[in-house]
């Protein structure tokens, strides 16, 4: 089963300058086995 997700928006760092810089919010897909894929794997 595929299932919406969403990341808020974080505050991340570049390494290079040591600046702080905000990572914008993203959006994707996330999986969930269903019961009868969990069955069959026991």
């Amino acid at each position: 089963m595929l299932l919406k997700s969403k990341q808020n928006k974080i505050r991340g760092r570049n390494p290079q300058t040591r600046k702080t810089i905000q990572i914008p919010a993203k959006k994707g897909t996330r999986f969930k086995s269903g019961r009868g894929l969990r069955e069959t794997a026991r």
